[in-house]
């Protein structure tokens, strides 16, 4: 079983059936996986598998991972990520002075090859919030945060927003949010990503529109207590 020793933290990936590409479109279950050796000894070390019983798909089965969580700083992960060696220690330093750090990625293809460009070259990385409401750039891998933002930002509204939009956008509202300019991930790009995220995203103009509206209407009515 998890335990939380302090300080503590928890990479919460998803994970997918056997045989499924890249193990995200297809998600079934959630995978805590145990920390990386440069955690230190102050962390406990344990991998545990909770199995989505409810709606299946990314945004849920990170839902339910976080629902699970018990240590007091948490690191959203995508299975092909490679962490560098000092992302733990530079994010939890970081989070002293915020509630929630977003890092730079190094771009990679499927093979692991260098695209020769950092996400953050793709993309604006503004602290303002109503820039990362219209041009939303938090990204899940590159993300970490204090536990207790999910408690009010969970459960995930039942609505097609990314996982990670919807915690940025509320820890952007509520807490201290920071974009941080090292690069602490290698972030792999192939055919068979979820987003578009550091891409030109192909959605019509309609789509865009309503996609923030919707979130500023759970933004307001998580706020109020109404949604």
């Amino acid at each position: 079983a998890l335990r939380r020793l302090r300080p503590a933290a928890e990479r919460v990936p998803p994970a997918a059936p056997r045989g499924a590409a890249g193990g995200r479109a297809v998600s079934r279950r959630l995978r805590f996986l145990p920390p990386p050796p440069e955690w230190g000894s102050g962390f406990f070390c344990a991998e545990k598998i909770f199995h989505n019983k409810g709606e299946h798909g990314v945004v849920k089965n990170f839902e339910n991972g976080l629902n699970h969580v018990l240590g007091d700083y948490i690191f959203l992960c995508d299975q092909d990520d490679i962490w560098k060696s000092n992302k733990v220690q530079v994010v939890l330093n970081e989070l002293k002075d915020c509630d929630l750090v977003v890092h730079d990625a190094e771009l990679i293809d499927g093979c692991g090859l260098s695209l020769g460009k950092n996400y953050y070259s793709t993309t604006h990385h503004s602290n303002d919030f109503f820039m990362n409401l219209l041009y939303p750039r938090y990204l899940g891998c590159c993300m970490a945060f204090k536990k207790r933002i999910l408690r009010d930002c969970l459960p995930f509204p039942n609505s097609r927003r990314g996982h990670d939009y919807w915690i940025g956008c509320f820890a952007a509202l509520h807490y201290k949010v920071n974009f941080i300019p090292y690069v602490l991930l290698s972030y792999r790009r192939h055919n068979n990503n979820v987003t578009s995220s550091s891409q030109k995203s192909h959605r019509s103009i309609l789509v865009k529109l309503f996609k923030r509206i919707d979130i500023v209407y759970f933004l307001i009515g998580r706020t109020f207590k109404w949604v």
